[in-house]
């Protein structure tokens, strides 16, 4: 039952975010959804390919939009560069497949828009998914659906982050993730297992967005708390630790 009622939490939450059958444009957003198309066309972490066709035909001529951070050579990303280096493979074969490096920058760039809405709805849908497995374990069915329902449809889960791929979207369900495994450290015959995915979110989170920090050393600190063994900390701190050498 459990189970069916996540996929139905999230294929209603699916439909919901995407009933305005629009991206909703936000400067803010706009490196997160090309960078995946110069990572694959290019194979770079610059913007050089878009940078100039948008600030002459979108921005009205502005050569220094806030989005980007230009350097001698090149034009790069204001925002941190996690997410949409985690998207880029599930990018990378539509971008091959259909050539859209031959195609013009106009028709990329609608492109870039229509998929950044579509990851964006289908990762705050996943959000509720593991919004609702964490509430299950916390409280009853009943209680857990009244919950859900307010996280899906009553805070910015479906006003913003389902509308553009913000790097909150994925830090909330990473977050999401991170706890639910913490949770299942304490009744799992896996502990040690389970601490070890919750920090593979938990790192995750850091990696999108960087102030997730917080709440990685908090997960730690609720580890030495709860199960005060070296082990349980090390399985739990490996990843977060990884990941935040590679974005250094």
């Amino acid at each position: 039952m459990s189970r069916r009622l996540a996929f139905a939490w999230f294929a209603v939450s699916l439909v919901v975010y995407n009933l305005n059958l629009r991206p909703i444009a936000s400067g803010d957003t706009l490196p997160a959804a090309l960078l995946p198309f110069s990572l694959t066309l290019d194979h770079r972490l610059h913007l050089d390919r878009f940078h100039g066709w948008y600030c002459e035909n979108v921005h009205g001529g502005d050569a220094a939009p806030h989005m980007f951070r230009a350097t001698a050579n090149h034009v790069f990303s204001a925002y941190p560069v996690g997410l949409p280096r985690l998207l880029t493979p599930f990018y990378a074969p539509l971008i091959v497949l259909l050539r859209v490096g031959e195609w013009p920058l106009d028709i990329q760039y609608a492109m870039a828009m229509s998929l950044e809405k579509v990851t964006a709805s289908l990762i705050a849908a996943a959000a509720v998914v593991a919004f609702f497995a964490l509430a299950r374990r916390l409280a009853s069915a009943r209680v857990a659906c009244a919950l859900t329902f307010l996280f899906a449809l009553v805070t910015p889960n479906w006003s913003i982050s389902s509308q553009a791929r913000w790097t909150h979207g994925a830090g909330v369900l990473t977050i999401l993730l991170s706890l639910y495994w913490l949770h299942r450290s304490s009744d799992s015959s896996r502990p040690l297992w389970t601490l070890f995915l919750a920090g593979l979110f938990a790192g995750l989170s850091r990696a999108i967005r960087p102030t997730n920090a917080c709440f990685v050393v908090a997960g730690g600190l609720a580890v030495l708390c709860f199960q005060p063994r070296w082990k349980a900390l090390c399985a739990y701190a490996v990843r977060p630790l990884v990941f935040g050498l590679l974005v250094a």
